[in-house]
């Protein structure tokens, strides 16, 4: 299972094992207010636990863009074989684990020097705690995902 964190260019995957939640409880009371009618307090708490959840990802953004993320997320609880994206789909979320494990399989496009033949293989990338996924459409302004991911079926990290 996974959970991701649903950032308007971001989501979030799942956090519960046998149908108990592992994130803080006022942790996931915040991020179940919808973003334009969090207050204050709300923000602190979503900053305070995404610091503690990925700080490698939060270590990279301003104060400012810390708040902006914590007033924008939303959380998403994915099932274990659950398709988070696909290669196809629109590029609408980044997604931030908050949980659990996700898998993202791409394409691997290979040349060979002398040879107009060209070899794909799939790579499979593991995304953990802490970890994210999905940014790379948004920075490179691609429409689409270009990759698939999905929650990977075992016990939580």
């Amino acid at each position: 299972m996974c959970a991701l964190q649903k950032l308007q260019k971001g989501d979030t995957v799942g956090s519960k094992v046998a149908g108990v939640d592992l994130l803080d409880p006022q942790f996931l009371k915040a991020l179940e207010v919808m973003p334009e009618e969090r207050n204050a307090a709300h923000i602190e708490d979503i900053v305070s636990n995404l610091h503690k959840i990925a700080e490698g990802f939060f270590d990279h953004l301003s104060e400012d863009q810390q708040y902006d993320v914590a007033r924008c997320c939303v959380y998403q609880h994915f099932a274990p074989n659950t398709t988070i994206c696909q290669a196809e789909f629109e590029a609408d979320f980044f997604y931030l684990v908050l949980n659990g494990e996700a898998e993202v399989e791409e394409r691997q496009v290979s040349h060979q020097e002398g040879s107009a033949a060209e070899t794909i293989q799939m790579r499979v990338t593991k995304y953990r705690k802490g970890q994210s996924f999905g940014d790379f459409p948004f920075i490179m302004q691609a429409m689409c995902y270009g990759y698939s991911a999905k929650v990977i079926p075992h016990a939580p990290c």
